[in-house]
């Protein structure tokens, strides 16, 4: 791509800044499934659960410390996202 002018300048850094907004909600679109997700996935395992015989206690710890890490990283990201948006949008960091 050629640049010639002020404004074709101007005009390539607005569209990569709004490419880069993009970008960011819709990686926040997809992490808003996630919770609901998560709450089914934690339902069958406990119909499973009440259905099987052996009751492994190991295995539902692991798997629930397992669900709490990983929402908590979710979150952790979502937060991170969300500041990331905030400065694309309006240029100015937070602390």
């Amino acid at each position: 791509m050629d640049i010639n002018t002020k404004e074709q300048l101007d005009a390539h850094i607005e569209f990569t800044h709004i490419q880069q907004i993009e970008k960011v909600e819709n990686k926040l679109n997809k992490m808003r499934y996630f919770p609901a997700s998560l709450f089914f996935i934690v339902l069958g395992f406990l119909f499973y659960i009440d259905f099987d015989v052996t009751n492994n206690l190991n295995g539902v710890v692991i798997l629930l410390a397992t669900m709490i890490g990983v929402s908590g990283q979710m979150s952790v990201q979502r937060t991170e996202l969300l500041k990331e948006l905030f400065e694309l949008k309006y240029g100015q960091a937070t602390r």
